[in-house]
């Protein structure tokens, strides 16, 4: 069970909420249902998408460092402020790998002032509607990576 935990969040069972745990193994005993793990461990897919990101001369990875806004020009997303005030300007895209909620919050101040237009807007909107008649279904499995 511990090692299930783990697993799931990074803790022990000792540390691991009842519901989180009833979560867990309702899944893991559903028919199909596979644990795999990624040969070299987690921290290899992090390195591999490291990789990948920067085989483009003029991409980047930047690790422990905390996005506070991502900035917008022209309706499009062209950089993040960074919580310590740096700001890194994107040539051609800014990636979230934050859940769709934390992204929008991301884009708040550039909703408010107007930046982000109205397809984005509604593109967001769509991402976090948790209404049930029009709202993204509640997934009936989950991918949990500790990623570095």
């Amino acid at each position: 069970l511990d090692m299930l935990c783990f697993l799931l969040q990074g803790l022990p069972a000792a540390g691991t909420m009842n519901a989180v745990m009833a979560y867990m193994l309702a899944d893991w005993y559903r028919p199909g249902v596979t644990l795999d793990f990624p040969k070299g461990g987690s921290g290899a897919i992090a390195e591999a998408l490291v990789r990948g990101i920067e085989k483009q001369k003029q991409s980047k990875v930047i690790t422990r460092a905390h996005v506070e806004e991502i900035l917008v020009e022209n309706g499009a997303a062209c950089g993040v402020r960074l919580k310590n005030g740096d700001v890194v300007k994107a040539s051609r895209a800014v990636v979230s790998n934050a859940d769709p909620f934390v992204t929008k919050g991301m884009l708040s101040n550039a909703r408010a002032a107007g930046l982000t237009g109205a397809e984005m807007d509604a593109h967001m909107d769509k991402l976090t509607d948790t209404s049930e008649e029009s709202g993204i279904p509640m997934l009936k499995s989950f991918i949990h990576i500790h990623a570095g």
